[in-house]
């Protein structure tokens, strides 16, 4: 092999590296994306509303329901899917967390069995 077709050998070896390497970082997830760790899972939900939260005169209230989360997008964000029974009425939403490294917020999109929908950002973790 001549020095010119070793050099450019060894030229392409580097720049293959330095794309895999590349690529690899971008398919793990950052710190920030495993801290939504804490939402995953399949949760059982019970709360008592006292009289007045859902507005002047609103009775008190039991409540109850699923809230099942897990990963997505591999790993790079999570899905939930809750359903809440009260008195009367069935609630049922899906959820999409998630965060974005260009402005280094969390994110979070719902939209709910009514077709009422729920954009947040910089969530607290």
């Amino acid at each position: 092999m001549s020095v010119p077709q070793r050099l450019l050998s060894f030229v392409l070896a580097c720049a293959s590296s330095a794309i895999m390497a590349c690529a690899q970082s971008q398919t793990m997830p950052s710190p920030e994306v495993n801290k939504l760790a804490v939402i995953v899972g399949n949760f059982t939900i019970e709360e008592k509303l006292k009289a007045g939260f859902m507005g002047p005169n609103s009775p008190a209230m039991k409540f109850s329901g699923t809230d099942d989360c897990r990963w997505t997008a591999d790993g790079f964000s999570v899905v939930c899917e809750t359903v809440l029974y009260r008195p009367g009425r069935k609630y049922s939403d899906t959820s999409f967390v998630y965060y974005e490294l260009t402005s280094k917020t969390y994110r979070h999109h719902a939209i709910d069995g009514s077709g009422g929908t729920e954009d947040k950002s910089d969530l607290n973790t």
